[in-house]
């Protein structure tokens, strides 16, 4: 292909949330029969065409049909969902819901792991998806926001990893927790922060602003060197140093517009699936996501692409004239660039309870 009909074939039809994946996203089989009675959702009122509140309106008559009693939280400010996460009294309740998308579940993880007081074991996430994207809803197979509902009254949960960033500093073996975020989606340094950097400037574009800032971001083809440290399933430890157009660990099997693009994930198996694309010419490098786009992991035979599954792993970057992506806001953390480099990046295995079949 020429680059020109690589960058015209590369929209193609997005799937949408009401479609089922083929993957089994778990290792372990869910928890049945839980008592899943006290629910308190988290809504922003303000969300687009009040979409937060009319989902809202949705669910509430089947959760209140099936038994259960239903709070709601709205939140006032952008950030409030992780200071609600954090901050709630969660003594009287077994379903912590969240309306909203990747970006809003992301907020709610990182407040939940860091509540002060640890007694959140019997606590269950749900998502109501509502947002622009939804990959870990797409995951879990919840559909919709109804589906999320039937779940929990069917009280079926499993438990999920969560992905653990934390700085690497001169002075950050004093305090571990110091700066530390949590992401369950993907963590991802080179294109995925050039691309979401863009988006973020092209957001007068509407929902055009992912693809278009893709396109330009893979036309730029710029490479990034640094070095990694990895610690593989079988505690081996693996250095490598590159020049790399894309690093990503991924919990999910999905990222972006619903590509499977770590068709080995499990959401449960104390591991991220790291994936480590070098960077070669922009024809090489268009035919790579193309082959990434269409989910069916070819793109893992491609010389350029190396697949890993971690406990963890060290991103330090080489610093140059060339590459300056290094400090706070250099990481894409589930679709939220707020996470710094270099760092750490660990699995805290079966952390988050989530209502699931």
């Amino acid at each position: 292909h020429t680059q020109r009909q690589l960058l015209e074939g590369s929209t193609s039809k997005m799937k949408t949330d009401d479609e089922v994946h083929s993957y089994s996203v778990f290792c372990e089989e869910p928890e049945i029969d839980l008592e899943l009675k006290r629910i308190l959702i988290i809504v922003n009122p303000k969300s687009g065409r009040r979409k937060g509140l009319n989902v809202l309106e949705r669910v509430r008559p089947i959760l209140e049909n099936g038994g259960c009693t239903v709070k709601v939280s709205e939140t006032q400010y952008a950030g409030h969902a992780r200071v609600l996460a954090e901050e709630e009294d969660l003594s009287n309740i077994d379903v912590l819901g969240v309306i909203g998308g990747d970006g809003t579940l992301h907020e709610i993880v990182n407040g939940f792991m860091s509540r002060k007081v640890k007694k959140n074991s019997s606590v269950t996430l749900c998502m109501f998806p509502a947002g622009t994207g939804n990959t870990v809803a797409y995951d879990l197979k919840i559909t919709s926001p109804e589906k999320a509902a039937e779940i929990i009254l069917k009280g079926l949960t499993r438990r999920i990893d969560v992905g653990v960033l934390d700085k690497v500093t001169p002075s950050s073996n004093n305090n571990a927790e110091e700066g530390r975020l949590y992401w369950i989606n993907i963590c991802g340094y080179a294109l995925p922060t050039t691309v979401l950097e863009l988006a973020n400037r092209l957001r007068f574009l509407g929902g055009a602003q992912y693809d278009i800032a893709g396109k330009i971001s893979l036309v730029k083809n710029k490479g990034y060197e640094c070095k990694i440290e990895m610690i593989d399933a079988n505690n081996k430890e693996h250095t490598l140093e590159g020049n790399y157009f894309m690093v990503q660990a991924q919990i999910t099997v999905h990222m972006g517009d619903k590509w499977a693009f770590a068709p080995d994930a499990k959401l449960d198996d104390g591991l991220m699936d790291l994936i480590l694309v070098e960077r070669k010419g922009v024809g090489k490098m268009l035919s790579t996501m193309l082959a990434a786009q269409r989910s069916d992991g070819s793109h893992l035979q491609k010389e350029c692409v190396h697949y890993h599954q971690v406990k963890q792993f060290k991103l330090t970057p080489i610093l140059s004239k060339k590459n300056k992506l290094q400090g706070d806001k250099t990481v894409n953390l589930d679709g939220e660039l707020v996470g710094f480099s270099p760092f750490v990046a660990t699995i805290a295995h079966k952390a988050i309870r989530f209502v699931a079949e």
